[in-house]
């Protein structure tokens, strides 16, 4: 239900594994991107927990992993 959320199919496998392209790429973020796309998606935790957890607003969490997966989207299509 989450509108943010990629419209491909995670590959099948445990909550929050990544395979090793994706590992990758996830690693190549800024940290602030990193935290936001390790907390929401492959920790499940809420916007606002990430938030409380990072120090940040709301807002800037949303905007944060929109930009995160945005450059995921990017180095994984290359």
């Amino acid at each position: 239900g989450d509108p943010n959320a990629w419209t491909t199919p995670a590959p099948v496998g445990a909550p929050g594994a990544l395979g090793k392209g994706a590992r990758l790429e996830l690693d190549k973020l800024p940290a602030g991107f990193r935290q936001v796309v390790e907390l929401v998606d492959l920790d499940e935790r809420s916007y606002k927990d990430a938030a409380s957890t990072l120090g940040v607003p709301v807002g800037t969490v949303m905007s944060r992993l929109h930009r995160a997966r945005k450059l995921l989207a990017q180095g994984l299509s290359s």
